[in-house]
């Protein structure tokens, strides 16, 4: 009882606030460190934030387009310069881009070739 209180009051105070702790926790990685929709699930989800409310900051963050425009902006901080046409310099990017949590189709997209499932 003094637990569920105690929880209860921290709630109310909105000091215990797990959809402002995920979407304030996400934004700072995604917008430091460049990381994707996928290593975003899985980091909120290991750190026991429901995966409903994991789903809805993930769109917050993210937006429809999946994170495509975030992952072409990273490609352009890191590749600046390059011909990302040249097979080297692309398979890096899309290690790069996987590395960070971004899916098949969002990397396909950004880099305009196919996705081999």
């Amino acid at each position: 009882k003094v637990v569920q209180a105690t929880l209860a009051k921290l709630r109310s105070l909105n000091i215990l606030n797990d959809k402002a702790f995920a979407r304030d926790w996400a934004r700072g990685r995604v917008e430091s460190r460049g990381y994707g929709p996928l290593w975003v699930e899985r980091e909120l989800e290991e750190r026991g934030i429901p995966e409903r409310l994991v789903a809805r900051v993930v769109e917050e963050i993210f937006g429809p387009d999946g994170g495509k425009e975030r992952a072409r902006r990273l490609l352009q901080k890191r590749f600046k310069g390059k011909d990302l046409r040249d097979p080297k310099i692309l398979s890096r990017a899309v290690a790069l881009l996987q590395r960070r949590g971004y899916g098949g189709s969002v990397i396909a997209g950004v880099l305009g070739v196919e996705e081999n499932g």
